[in-house]
């Protein structure tokens, strides 16, 4: 989904509401193509925050819906699946969005807060040189809003060394 928001074509394909279908040389203009994406349609399911989705069903998976949202600047995606029916993907879609804009806060870690390390670069049966890894820029993370950003423990689980083509020359 996040994807797909970010492709010009697919956004708007998957933001669209209605869509009338030009005349041509050969067909008159004809009716709308209407999204299945309630949460975009005015009607009990309207949720103004969302920002695109996609809907779907499968025997394997029950109903499903794939969505993005923003409110205040924070977009979220959200996913369900094996709902009992159509309209339940769209009520427990609309309570996922509302979970997460409602009990999740931003907390942005200094890259200085981040661990820094320095590793062996080998080529071969060699160590040809060493790598120092950091972070460049913050970090931002989302937290329950019971969490505080003291709460946070970050380790570093990067291999001991690591390959010469592994690495890229940033």
């Amino acid at each position: 989904m996040k994807r797909a928001m970010e492709t010009d074509g697919m956004a708007k394909m998957i933001t669209t509401v209605n869509h009338k279908i030009p005349a041509t040389n050969k067909k008159e203009e004809r009716t709308y193509i209407t999204t299945g994406n309630n949460l975009l349609k005015s009607g009990e399911f309207n949720y103004p925050y969302c920002t695109g989705g996609k809907t779907g069903y499968t025997e394997y998976s029950g109903y499903g819906f794939v969505a993005s949202a923003e409110k205040n600047g924070r977009k979220l995606i959200g996913a369900v699946y094996n709902c009992k029916n159509g309209d339940a993907r769209f009520s427990d879609a609309i309570k996922l969005f509302n979970y997460g804009f409602d009990y999740f806060k931003e907390v942005t870690v200094s890259s200085e807060n981040i661990p820094r390390s320095t590793k062996a670069v080998i080529d071969g049966d060699y160590i040809t040189s060493t790598a120092f890894l950091s972070a460049n820029e913050p970090v931002t993370v989302l937290l329950h809003f019971t969490m505080t950003a003291d709460m946070i423990t970050i380790t570093d689980n990067r291999p001991e060394a690591l390959t010469a083509d592994s690495l890229t020359p940033t």
